[in-house]
């Protein structure tokens, strides 16, 4: 039985791609009529005369069933870009036959489009050389609003239009065209007017591609649209010199039907943000992620809007104080920072806290014994182990995943179980309030900041060091003028090296770039986050830092040297206070202060360092990853490879059962696509399932000129603010300046080489910030609430590290 279409019905994948394949061999093999071929030589030779050699066409489609109310068909048929007369007609012939693609097709059969109902024109247009092109939506197609919201990007739009650029993005009010909220895109390519896809230097990249005159423009040009056509209207355009060109308007088919919002179903139960977790991604994680991370974790870790979060019922029964459900999230969403200030102890459950301590004394004593004083080198064969691993196409990401991170045994090699070594560092926090009691009772006249400086300042801590590596590069670029003129001028990395091995005197920075890499180009910003490229396969970031670094004066040496000092003073002014407190007791009570901060030091340094190595899971992860997404391009059914962090796992296992086709997958992403991209506009919730208060000024007082945080490191300093996003792009710090930043992670790590102290949204007192800010003896104030939204580049303020808080100032010179 066949459809009118001349399509069996129920058939299988193999057998649909038989048939599109059949219909648009035959297009595309039958020669035009002879008179039709006439008329398009003809009418190419009027829209080009006069236009020179190089002038170039697009090839569009307009099928009878586009661009309705109900159904767009936008990106179902094809377009062809960079026509010339000599292959019009091939091209002309290639848009009819994109009516039967799978794709196409399965999108008429899901909107109920009977085959014989469509029939295809093609519109030949004059290819516009854009400076600058986009799409203008006269309603806001998220949330159906009235807005207009315009997206632009540098060069011709296809890569706009086909995902390879992050546009900037604007929604503007309709009545006045004010700006309502601005987003500028990273705009890393651009298509050129020769078809070619291009790097876009810093200096654009970080350039809005529309300014107010122009976007006014846009937005009046997609309003007239509007009322030509009688609705909302999605309108492509572009702008070349100063002239506004339409290439196309559609109605905004998603105003009709306004889509449910992407919710997840939310699980039953109370779950608070996981911060020590979130600090490490700038956006939501990825759905192939989530599901890796929920398997190998097991029912206590939810991810939610793609963000992490942890269930407190397992907190609940270990609390040692009656408390509310909404008390004990608040507790926890705070890092334990927050307490009921009226409360009572909770015996049962400080019995089985007490219980739940010993058991675990118990479990892990021979690791915690094992792992008491260990050598900084003791887990450098991480590294090879997990590669091995990752190579062994026997092993399924899951069971690589557990196998690297969750299966800790007493008989393995400790440095072999970097996430089991980071979770017994933790036994600093102990060693450090150890540390502030004892200050506090025999030298209660010191400042408290002095248990942070005797505690650090000691060397081996492996992100603090790599600045030092990075500074060393960087002096190796300024001695060579050739060298320091090829990064200056780096786009990427491809180009960048290419210059760099054909240059004689880079022998020596290539040989040191390669040794750097060797030890730390499994790294990356956002190194948590397997979608993420290393360092490794791209350099460009490190190159940027490199490039930073040599227009900085202060080196790593100096500010390690920094950390060490402190230390030496603060054992000097507490040795004093001893004497003057208890002169026969000094010398025994020092050796313990002495003792317990040697021990913060060491496991501080311990936790941060089996990061250093835990991350090399992930970057295992990417690689079996590549391997299966590559697998996957190769057969036709991705067209990344990297779309496979789209997908889940149980839609990995029925692909590799063949249950699902090319097409299926298609919808799957580009669902996964719209999903992610609402989930990283939404503010993630501090909990799901009770409604928790913080302390009215925990990050707000003195009519907003106090912002409040968590203290990472001591000290203070004022200065002017600069707010920094992307440390690979945006990365200009003045010495003295204070860095203010969304997180860090160690691709920050020689901002802070510069800066005077360091503000960051998101993090704990151990989070990398705090940890490397420590080292290098600078203040640092973490968890403050959208301080790049509410501190701006250019402010004067000043931090507080030892109260965690950052004071906004106003007609002062810095100190």
């Amino acid at each position: 039985m066949t459809d009118p279409g001349g399509l069996p019905v129920a058939v299988g994948a193999d057998q649909l791609e038989a048939f599109c394949v059949e219909r648009r061999s035959r297009l595309l093999s039958t020669a035009l009529p002879a008179d039709l071929a006439r008329e398009i030589a003809d009418a190419w030779r009027v829209l080009s005369a006069g236009r020179g050699e190089d002038f170039r066409c697009a090839v569009r489609s307009s099928a009878t069933a586009e661009d309705g109310a109900d159904a767009s068909f936008a990106g179902q048929h094809d377009t062809y870009y960079f026509v010339d007369g000599s292959t019009l007609a091939d091209h002309i012939r290639a848009c009819w036959a994109s009516l039967w693609t799978v794709q196409a097709l399965q999108y008429r059969t899901t909107h109920g489009v009977a085959d014989e109902t469509v029939a295809m024109a093609v519109v030949v247009q004059e290819l516009i050389a854009a400076d600058v092109s986009g799409v203008a939506f006269t309603a806001n197609p998220v949330t159906t609003t009235d807005d207009l919201v315009v997206e632009a990007t540098w060069g011709l739009g296809a890569a706009l239009l086909d995902g390879r650029v992050s546009p900037d993005r604007y929604r503007v009010a309709r009545s006045d065209f004010a700006v309502l909220e601005r987003h500028l895109g990273s705009k890393q390519l651009a298509v050129a007017a020769d078809g070619t896809l291009q790097p876009v230097s810093d200096e654009e990249r970080e350039r809005e591609t529309l300014l107010p005159q122009a976007l006014a423009e846009v937005c009046a040009m997609a309003l007239r649209c509007e009322e030509a056509f009688g609705g909302p209207q999605d309108v492509e355009w572009a702008l070349a010199g100063e002239r506004l060109w339409v290439l196309q308007s559609r109605p905004v088919t998603t105003l009709a039907s306004p889509p449910a919002p992407v919710t997840p179903a939310l699980p039953t139960g109370i779950f608070v943000l996981a911060k020590p977790l979130v600090e490490n991604f700038s956006g939501p994680i990825s759905p192939l992620l989530a599901d890796l991370l929920e398997c190998a974790v097991g029912p206590r870790l939810k991810v939610i809007y793609g963000r992490i979060y942890a269930d407190i019922s397992g907190y609940r029964p270990l609390m040692p104080w009656v408390m509310t459900d909404a008390e004990i999230a608040r507790y926890l969403y705070s890092m334990f920072a927050i307490l009921p200030e009226r409360r009572r102890l909770s015996i049962p459950g400080l019995l089985r806290l007490t219980a739940a301590v010993l058991l675990a004394v118990l479990l892990l004593g021979p690791l915690l014994a094992r792992s008491r004083n260990m050598p900084d080198d003791f887990m450098d064969g991480f590294a090879e182990h997990s590669r091995r691993l990752a190579d062994d196409p026997d092993i399924d990401p899951l069971t690589l995943l557990t196998t690297l991170a969750m299966q800790p045994r007493l008989t393995s090699p400790l440095g072999l179980q970097p996430i089991a070594v980071n979770i017994t560092a933790i036994r600093g926090a102990f060693w450090m309030g150890c540390v502030r009691l004892m200050l506090q009772r025999w030298t209660p006249d010191l400042p408290p900041e002095l248990a942070v400086h005797l505690s650090h300042g000691r060397q081996g801590v492996r992100t603090a060091e790599m600045g030092q590596a990075i500074e060393g590069l960087a002096a190796l670029a300024r001695t060579t003028a050739a060298v320091a003129a090829i990064l200056h001028g780096a786009t990427t990395a491809e180009a960048t090296l290419a210059r760099l091995r054909a240059e004689p005197e880079a022998a020596s920075f290539l040989a040191g770039l390669e040794g750097f890499l060797v030890v730390h180009g499994h790294r990356a910003l956002r190194e948590l986050d397997p979608c993420v490229a290393r360092w490794r396969e791209d350099p460009l970031p490190v190159l940027m830092m490199i490039r930073n670094q040599m227009a900085m004066s202060t080196d790593a040496g100096s500010r390690l040297e920094r950390g060490f000092e402190a230390r030496q003073a603060a054992a000097t002014q507490v040795r004093a206070g001893l004497l003057a407190a208890a002169p026969r007791r000094a010398a025994w009570r020092w050796r313990l202060i002495d003792f317990a901060a040697a021990r913060v030091g060491y496991f501080f340094k311990l936790r941060e360092n089996s990061r250093f190595a835990h991350i090399h899971i992930f970057d295992a992860l990417r690689r079996r990853l590549r391997v299966i997404g590559s697998d996957l391009l190769q057969r036709g059914l991705l067209r990344k490879w990297d779309d496979i962090f789209l997908l889940r796992l149980p839609e990995l296992d029925a692909i590799a059962a063949g249950e699902m086709a090319a097409p299926a997958i298609q919808d799957r992403l580009a669902d996964r696509r719209r999903e992610q991209r609402q989930w990283a506009r939404m503010t993630a919730p501090m909990t799901i399932g009770v409604e928790i208060d913080l302390e009215p000024d925990r990050y707000a007082a003195d009519a907003g000129t106090l912002l409040r945080g968590l203290s990472a490191s001591p000290g203070q300093c004022r200065g002017r603010a600069r707010v920094i996003i992307d440390p690979t792009v945006d990365a200009t710090l003045l010495p003295g300046e204070i860095l203010v930043a969304p997180f860090t992670d160690p691709a920050w790590t020689p901002l802070f080489l510069t800066a005077g102290a360091a503000v960051v949204e998101v993090g704990s007192f151990l989070s990398h910030a705090g940890t490397v800010a420590r080292e290098y003896g600078m203040p640092c104030v973490v968890d403050v609430e959208r301080c790049t939204e509410r501190i701006g580049t250019g402010d004067l303020i000043e931090v507080d590290g030892s109260a965690g808080t950052v004071r906004l100032l106003s007609g002062e010179a810095p100190a």
